[in-house]
């Protein structure tokens, strides 16, 4: 089954700083996507070239407390149109957004996520496979690169891993694409 891929992610946002009160109150405006920021965004059509993708990965998961999730972005995922097993060769972008997120709940993501490097690990944008990955306690946009994407290797680069490092387990939303 061939999938057709369009995506395009915006950041955008407004906010306030406010200094003391006085006979003026002197303010910082923030307007990304207008203004004095201009807008973020990650645009994607079908296709393996740059700025293209041709599939993702996009799930609710649950991880529970300190275990690992290892995702195999060679085979071992598969997406609601009915791509089963899809075989990433490069990964483009990566979003993950914990649910009702508290400060506390966070994960782990990337090959050195649990303390010693998982096997076969995919490495994407980190740069040390015992001990590189971000921690998210809110959402993150880990990985942007539109142009060639981070290669995956069947075999022995393809474990994406995420760790719950919590007491609690964390429900947690991911969307990873990229060339397949």
């Amino acid at each position: 089954m061939a999938s057709n891929l369009s995506l395009t992610l915006n950041i955008t946002g407004t906010g306030t700083l406010s200094g003391p009160a006085g006979i003026t109150t002197p303010q910082s405006i923030l307007n990304i996507g207008q203004g004095n920021w201009p807008q973020m965004q990650l645009k994607l059509a079908y296709g393996t070239a740059a700025q293209q993708a041709k599939n993702w990965y996009l799930a609710k998961r649950t991880l529970g407390a300190g275990l690992n999730d290892d995702l195999d972005l060679s085979g071992g995922l598969s997406n609601e149109v009915g791509d089963l097993n899809i075989i990433f060769t490069a990964i483009k972008f990566l979003l993950l957004q914990i649910d009702a997120a508290d400060g506390v709940k966070k994960v782990k993501v990337g090959p050195g996520a649990a303390g010693t490097p998982v096997t076969n690990a995919f490495v994407g944008p980190w740069a040390n496979v015992a001990s590189s990955f971000t921690t998210v306690d809110n959402f993150g946009l880990l990985i942007n690169q539109p142009w060639a994407g981070y290669p995956v290797t069947a075999g022995t680069a393809d474990i994406l891993r995420i760790t719950n490092p919590g007491a609690g387990s964390v429900d947690y939303r991911i969307l990873v694409g990229g060339v397949t």
